[in-house]
């Protein structure tokens, strides 16, 4: 048992690794940005709230300096890609490797505005997103789909519509965000075929996010610029009582938890990002287990 979680760990640290914040799929999304540059950070935006700075930008008026300011097309300012790999120990149990092998984000958008309604500040759009994802080492395969009923990560095959408001403060970097995800999951129940039974998971929360600063010891003090977050969120999931029953030590239909996910991501490849997660499970696995921790360092 020791020698596998060295070695699971040794593959944390060697893998190139992302991170998804939760509530960062925003349904209002600026249409424009500014660009604020400050001295050996990382570049910052700010939405542009001005019709007037719209039109002058749309129109290319004389005078009007273009370079500071970007269309709003997507919110990878915020978006942290997807977790591809995860270390959860459980409190009884074996552990588990957790392995999310794609994200693809869609939007689709409802009234987007073109460049000839130059009075619209915002778009808005249902933020949808499709989560493929592997869990190996299971101590059974009703635990890993414990695991997949309620963890934010989603199960083997998720559909997920995530939307998320945004509140941003005038003199601080800081933001928080609010949202509510409702999945379409995709359990695994069988351990000899493909025997997919189909489970409504949902949340909301929150998420904090500010700047952050790392740098490895050897590297004479060199901060790398970076950021932060911090989400809590309330989970719960339903399902016929013949599917929660075979997972959870319980006799209802539903099912729910409390999670926390930590991120500090200072760059695409940097090898010290790091994700840190704790599950609460208000009912109980089948199996005993009432909590799971996740970590995973060079996200």
């Amino acid at each position: 048992m020791k020698n596998t979680i060295l070695t699971l760990a040794y593959l944390l640290i060697t893998f190139s690794l992302y991170s998804q914040t939760p509530f960062t799929t925003l349904v209002r999304e600026p249409r424009l940005l500014e660009k604020i540059s400050i001295p050996n950070e990382i570049a910052r935006y700010k939405r542009v709230n001005s019709t007037v700075t719209i039109m002058k930008f749309l129109n290319d008026s004389v005078g009007f300096d273009k370079s500071k300011y970007t269309t709003a097309k997507t919110d990878d300012l915020s978006f942290f890609k997807n977790n591809n790999l995860s270390l959860n120990l459980a409190n009884k149990g074996e552990n588990r490797l957790s392995l999310n092998s794609d994200i693809i984000h869609y939007k689709l958008y409802l009234g987007n505005p073109n460049n000839h309604n130059k009075f619209r500040l915002s778009k808005f759009n249902i933020p949808l997103l499709l989560i493929s994802k592997i869990s190996t080492l299971s101590d059974s395969i009703t635990k890993s789909s414990a695991y997949d009923v309620l963890d934010y990560s989603g199960s083997p095959l998720t559909l997920r519509i995530m939307p998320s408001w945004m509140k941003e403060y005038l003199t601080y970097n800081d933001v928080l965000y609010l949202g509510v995800y409702s999945d379409l999951r995709g359990i695994q129940t069988s351990n000899t075929e493909l025997n997919l039974e189909y489970i409504w998971s949902n949340g909301f929360g929150l998420t904090y996010q500010g700047d952050s600063e790392g740098a490895k010891f050897s590297e004479n003090g060199s901060y790398s610029q970076g950021r932060y977050s911090f989400s809590i969120m309330y989970q719960f999931a339903t399902a016929n009582k013949q599917l929660i029953t075979k997972l959870f030590d319980t006799e209802n239909n539903f099912a729910h938890s409390f999670q926390g996910i930590f991120i500090i991501k200072l760059g695409n490849d940097s090898p010290i990002n790091l994700r840190i997660g704790y599950q609460y499970y208000a009912t109980k696995i089948l199996n005993g287990s009432k909590s799971n921790f996740s970590i995973a360092v060079g996200i």
